[in-house]
């Protein structure tokens, strides 16, 4: 290996001091073999609260560093970590999080026997509060949800992809397919609400001829606070899904724009019809719910489908 590290596990944060506190509690639970050589790498993007301090107060117990990255938006932060990094290994988790205690060797004993892949982990939610429509638990993300694909170590398909607050990968591959797209991530500046960051750069990994492998013991637990149990967070996340849909996964063209339309004004007449006859039982319907689940989904690829149209043409 070229750097004296091994690996960078690399953490993105804004303004939520508190949590963090608790993850680098946590992390520094973490049992390291003196072998490893690792840094924990935390990415500061423009935090107001008490974020520097907490950091201070951990760097005795904790191998750390710190970068500040001005630009706004978590896909800012994250290709900063990636190219601030000194690891031959980069492993990302979030601030909020409570790894397990052997997280770090299990990654590392699958990299070291094979380079060229990524990596990636399950992870168990801990929720602040019960979702509000539990009916539907279904529909909500993994990131509020949780992550499984079982208890088998395995590749995954490429309609599979691990979630950004547990997985890893060889700082050349990112070196090779690019970093993460910066129209993505949360503060992205063409859309309302956009996700799929990670998501993208493993697609891109993947048509690269990287595939990603599942460490099924790599847990990582997942605080999920009140706001994202609720209603507003659940359909701000079915929007982003349908911009996803369209820019990421490729599920929609410009082709499709009038179909979508016509769709979403479909479910709109449902709602408006169902919500007229229901007025009173609205509360803790699912049925109400899976409409407006629809109705955000479909506002989504729209969104989305009108930002390609109008690039198409720019270029005319």
């Amino acid at each position: 290996m070229i750097n004296n590290i091994d690996i960078t596990v690399s953490i993105c944060t804004w303004n939520n001091a508190d949590r963090l506190n608790i993850t680098l509690n946590n992390l520094s639970k973490c049992i390291v073999p003196k072998s490893i050589k690792w840094e924990l790498l935390i990415v500061n993007n423009n935090s107001t609260d008490d974020t520097n301090e907490i950091i201070k107060n951990h760097v005795n117990q904790l191998p750390l560093r710190v970068v500040m990255e001005k630009q706004q938006g978590i896909s800012y932060a994250r290709n900063t970590a990636v190219n601030e990094a000194k690891g031959d290994f980069i492993l990302f988790t979030d601030d909020d999080t409570d790894p397990c205690v052997n997280w770090i060797q299990l990654y590392w004993n699958k990299f070291k026997n094979n380079p060229d892949q990524f990596y990636g982990g399950p992870i168990i939610s801990d929720f602040e509060k019960n979702l509000i429509i539990n009916d539907l638990y279904w529909l909500y993300p993994s990131s509020v949800i949780g992550f499984s694909l079982g208890n088998i170590d395995r590749a995954i398909n490429t309609d599979e992809a691990f979630l950004g607050a547990n997985w890893g990968f060889a700082k050349n591959i990112f070196n090779k397919v690019g970093g993460f797209n910066n129209q993505y991530g949360l503060n992205a500046r063409h859309f309302s609400y956009m996700v799929g960051e990670e998501t993208d750069l493993m697609k891109r990994m993947q048509m690269n001829g990287y595939y990603g492998y599942y460490i099924s013991d790599a847990i990582v637990r997942h605080f999920v606070p009140e706001d994202k149990c609720g209603i507003e967070y659940f359909l701000k996340r079915a929007r982003a899904y349908g911009i996803e849909q369209v820019l990421i996964d490729n599920k929609f063209n410009i082709s499709s724009y009038n179909k979508i339309y016509i769709l979403y004004y479909k479910i709109l007449l449902k709602y408006a019809y169902y919500r007229a006859l229901n007025k009173i039982f609205l509360a803790h319907n699912t049925k109400y719910y899976k409409l407006l689940y629809g109705l955000e989904i479909n506002k989504g690829r729209i969104e989305a489908l009108k930002y390609l149209i109008h690039k198409n043409m720019d270029h005319l």
